[in-house]
């Protein structure tokens, strides 16, 4: 686009010498600056057509953005140069004229007027006499034109020493904003100085030469200080991240150590629980081991067709049994963290188990529809009833006694020997409870008194419950 605008340019070729006597002329500073700008444009324009007209086209291709900047800024310095070359052309065609205009010339015009004046002078009037009168007046025109001529060379005189005194005040303003400029840049404000740089480089002329220097040596100066600003940022951020780099070191350590810590703990912890888990298990397997005379035991309860035991649980329980893997007295459960969702226990009955240093074992009996399930359902205890079957071999464990009554009763008696088991009115135990008199009654609800537990394995309709 450039090299286009410079072609259509050189199209139309301005008559230069008539532009430079018209701008050398006129007294109108706006005008001379339009003139001049027209054969700036022009002698711009040759040499970019000059220079680009021959390339090949390959190098504009390459990189078409950065070659269009650069030959932006080419143009730019071009017409900077064009403006201030055209400008020196004025001022030597002025200083041609004010040379041309010597006072000799001027003091033999006015003195070939007096004389021609002083030989025709009579009675205080000029006459003219012989001397024709065109030649009088074309003297008079020349000393005009040549006053006219001296009275612009005055003026060429003023405007050049305005000018001069311009020039002083843009250098004096020029040196005071170069003065700032350093200031700045020694106060390390190194945004401002580039700032001051760009305002002064677009206001100094290309023959204020130590303003030139002075801006250039700033300018290296500021570059300088850039550059060695970057270094410390770029320090400063290397230590930041080398600090933050050990900081994250030490915190990943401190963590490896707190895991492995941790993970030690953890495996002492499960070690323990395992170990409290396995001593538990080994006491309640201990619970297991049957009596000595387990087999007399046996004989008793097939002799009285006693083949399952029974014990009513609410059937909100079933999860609880089943993953603690067995039935547990009330009060194992409260010791080891064991929940029973509804208990068939009544705080009386507790008091009394305790009372009777019977809390840690498992009631079952020897018929289905307990009383006291009834009691329970009446007083809100259980809502759900299920009565679990459990097989007769709990009797056979070395711990195992065996209640005549309801273990609560005050009157009741307990033992663990195959005599006592012997003495049990099972003739009782077939028969309806409201056909049996009160004290029928009582020898009705015999008990097994199981230690602590019965194991899932043991409980016979343990999958009827989960259906």
């Amino acid at each position: 686009m450039v090299i286009a605008e410079a072609q259509s340019l050189l199209s139309n070729s301005p008559n230069i010498d008539h532009i430079l006597s018209s701008a050398s002329k006129t007294e109108d500073w706006e005008e001379r600056k339009l003139l001049v700008k027209k054969i700036a444009d022009y002698q711009t324009a040759k040499i970019i057509v000059d220079h680009f007209e021959g390339l090949p086209e390959h190098q504009f291709d390459n990189s078409k953005k950065k070659f269009v900047l650069e030959l932006d800024q080419l143009k730019r310095d071009i017409e900077r140069y064009s403006l201030s070359k055209v400008e020196y052309s004025i001022q030597n065609s002025l200083i041609a004229l004010i040379q041309s205009n010597d006072n000799a010339h001027f003091d033999e015009a006015i003195e070939n007027l007096k004389l021609l004046s002083q030989a025709n002078w009579s009675n205080g009037k000029i006459v003219l006499g012989e001397i024709p009168v065109e030649v009088y007046n074309k003297r008079i025109e020349n000393l005009n034109r040549i006053i006219g001529g001296n009275s612009l060379l005055n003026r060429h005189k003023e405007r050049l020493a305005n000018r001069l005194k311009q020039e002083e005040v843009l250098k004096r303003k020029v040196r005071q904003n170069l003065s700032r400029l350093e200031n700045l840049i020694d106060l390390g404000k190194l945004e401002d100085a580039k700032i001051s740089i760009r305002d002064i480089a677009q206001s100094i002329r290309p023959d204020f030469t130590r303003e030139i220097q002075r801006l250039t040596k700033a300018k290296e100066r500021l570059d300088s200080k850039i550059i060695a600003q970057f270094v410390k940022v770029q320090k400063e951020q290397l230590e930041r991240e080398s600090e933050k780099a050990r900081i994250l070191k030490e915190e990943l350590e401190e963590q490896e150590i707190q895991a492995k810590i941790l993970f030690v703990k953890k495996n002492e912890e499960r070690r323990a629980q395992e170990k409290v888990l396995s001593d538990k298990r080994a006491r309640l397997d201990s619970l297991l081991s049957k009596k000595f005379n387990w087999r007399e035991i046996q004989q008793i309860l097939l002799k009285n067709n006693i083949s399952v035991l029974y014990h009513f649980t609410d059937a909100s329980n079933y999860k609880s049994i089943v993953e603690n893997g067995g039935l547990y007295s009330w009060h194992y459960c409260d010791r080891n963290g064991i929940e029973i969702p509804r208990t068939g226990n009544s705080p009386l009955g507790r008091s009394l188990d305790m009372e009777f240093g019977l809390e840690d074992y498992v009631r079952l009996s020897f018929i289905q529809d307990h009383p006291m399930k009834h009691v329970a359902l009446r007083e809100g205890r259980i809502s759900k009833t299920f009565l679990l079957k459990v097989s007769i071999d709990v009797c056979y464990y070395e711990n195992t006694k065996f209640s005549n009554m309801n273990a609560a009763d005050r009157k009741h008696v307990n033992d663990d020997s195959p005599e006592f088991l012997s003495t049990l009115r099972f003739d009782l135990f077939k028969k309806r409870y409201l056909d049996l008199t009160p004290e029928d009654k009582k020898y009705h609800q015999a008990e097994v008194l199981v230690k602590t537990w019965i194991p899932l394995e043991q409980i016979l309709n343990i999958n009827d419950f989960a259906a």
